[in-house]
């Protein structure tokens, strides 16, 4: 070990060895210049530390000069190995133990970087190119005729029995529904349903998620998968002619666009509440507003030009404006059944502009 300790500080270090040998200084512009090196007794340079009247090895008072070549290399992956490949702190204080590497840190970082090791635990998955969207998120509809369905849940109210929250969410437009339900059987569902297409208008295509990706989740939210597979769920869906279609299996991204939202609904909840209980009213009031503010969010660019137009919300392909904003104070005069006809053209007019933008 002493024979390839010497080669190597050698190599990289002769004319500061000559000069420690000779009794000269070294050059200010020497990278050993501020450890104060020595010789020692087996020729081997090391740091002149303050520490010598410490109670220390000799090796940890006076450490090994190396310099950033092949042998330290190996004397870091052996402290790397030592310390059972941990991180960069680890094997450093492993390797100070008795050698003094120059540039220890940076020189560990890409020792490590390399290891092969520890690539199979720290390496990041691999991005893939996102497949196109289908075409029920990408072609012109009413809000809501084609939907996702969620569960949330469940919360506990003030009289300690549970509740669930109901999402339902235009795949194109963005918008949300919640609905407050009691519990996850067919019958709670159902009547969410209806109310929902009763608000909302009925759906052509409706998504939701499978068995398969329940099982990573709550245990109660498998009982989604269940109530869709309910006869009495099929036969109301089949009444009113909704296809239902089910992502893959093992793919709970495909559902990201109301895993999303569900979020969203989430924090909200969780910045409105705390963790404070609320009655079945209180609660069921404080969705409907937030509602209304999920579905105020800007899904365009906000302009910083006050000449540009306002961002687009969900609500616009709806309502025609954001909920959360205050009304025109100014009346709407009686109208003839012309004047009716015109704004009504004007509405279609504006829907199809929003509809041009949300494109762009």
């Amino acid at each position: 070990m002493d024979y390839w300790i010497k080669l190597s500080q050698f190599q990289c270090f002769s004319n500061e060895i000559n000069c420690i040998k000779c009794n000269k200084c070294i050059d200010k512009s020497s990278k050993l210049y501020g450890l104060n090196p020595k010789i020692d007794e087996k020729g081997l340079l090391r740091v002149n530390s303050r520490l010598v009247k410490a109670s220390l090895d000799v090796d940890e008072v006076n450490p090994i000069i190396l310099p950033n070549d092949y042998f330290s290399r190996l004397i870091v992956l052996n402290s790397h190995e030592r310390v059972l490949h941990s991180g960069v702190n680890e094997t450093l204080i492993q390797t100070r133990a008795k050698f003094w590497i120059l540039r220890a840190r940076r020189f560990i970082k890409s020792i490590l970087y390399g290891c092969r090791f520890c690539k199979k635990f720290n390496a990041y998955p691999g991005k893939e190119i996102s497949a196109s969207l289908p075409p029920d998120r990408v072609e012109k509809s009413q809000p809501f005729e084609v939907s996702g369905i969620d569960f949330a849940g469940p919360l506990i109210l003030r009289d300690g029995s549970k509740v669930y929250i109901a999402l339902f969410t235009c795949a194109v437009t963005r918008r949300i529904h919640l609905g407050l339900i009691t519990s996850l059987s067919a019958e709670c569902f159902i009547q969410a349903f209806r109310r929902f297409i009763s608000r909302r208008g009925v759906c052509k295509i409706i998504y939701s998620d499978n068995a398969k990706t329940f099982k990573r989740a709550d245990k109660e939210l498998k009982y989604l998968y269940k109530l869709c597979k309910d006869e009495n769920v099929s036969r109301f869906i089949v009444n009113i002619g909704i296809t239902w279609k089910f992502i893959v299996e093992g793919a709970p991204w495909w559902g990201g666009f109301w895993e999303r939202l569900v979020r969203s609904v989430k924090t909200c909840l969780k910045r409105i509440l705390g963790k404070s209980s609320l009655t079945y009213e209180e609660l069921y009031t404080v969705l409907v507003e937030i509602e209304a503010v999920i579905n105020s969010r800007p899904i365009t660019y906000l302009y910083s030009n006050v000449n540009e137009p306002d961002p687009l919300s969900p609500s616009h392909f709806l309502t025609g404006s954001k909920l959360t904003v205050l009304p025109s104070p100014n009346t709407v005069p009686k109208s003839s059944k012309c004047d009716l006809i015109k704004r009504w053209k004007h509405r279609l007019l504006l829907l199809d502009h929003f509809w041009k933008r949300f494109y762009k």
